[in-house]
């Protein structure tokens, strides 16, 4: 696709969501996912929280920010695990107490067919949704993302303003 619909978090941003996010979480440990981490700000805000102890997991597709953020921060924290890849396409089998997420903003006109369709056959065999194929492709991810998150997690994600006026 190439198109990829990446926007990037600003760093006040991502804090405010994780200050916010923090105040509905259970104490300890938490398991955290970022799904599409891009150039990496919310796996940075959520190390920069001393009192904030995480094992923070991390999607992303583009090589060149995958490169970028585990250089960066890999020797940071032992307890970060960033991978290469299509989350869309991974077959997750843990459950996350807090996912955040920025989500890719591009229009279905603009996915391949092909990988709509894989997507949607994937998420139909693995959790039982049928998707409407005129989906944009942040909706992929709020619905995956949604159903690997644990009981009494937090999501906290950005959504593009045209979700007001979709039915």
């Amino acid at each position: 696709m190439k198109n990829r619909g990446q926007f990037f978090t600003p760093e006040k941003v991502a804090q405010k969501m994780i200050s916010e996010s923090k105040k509905y979480l259970k104490k300890g440990l938490v398991n955290v996912l970022d799904p599409c981490f891009g150039k990496g700000i919310f796996i940075k805000k959520l190390l920069e929280n001393k009192n904030f102890k995480t094992i923070i997991y991390g999607y992303e597709i583009e090589k060149k920010f995958y490169k970028f953020t585990k250089s960066k921060f890999t020797y940071f924290n032992k307890s970060l695990n960033l991978y290469n890849s299509d989350y869309l396409k991974e077959t997750i089998s843990k459950k996350f107490d807090f996912i955040i997420i920025n989500p890719p903003y591009v229009r279905h006109e603009l996915i391949k067919k092909k990988y709509k369709e894989h997507i949607s056959e994937y998420l139909q065999k693995r959790y039982k949704l049928r998707i409407n194929k005129q989906c944009n492709l942040y909706v992929y991810f709020i619905l995956k993302s949604l159903l690997e998150l644990k009981e009494n997690g937090v999501f906290t994600f950005i959504v593009y303003d045209a979700i007001e006026y979709t039915r």
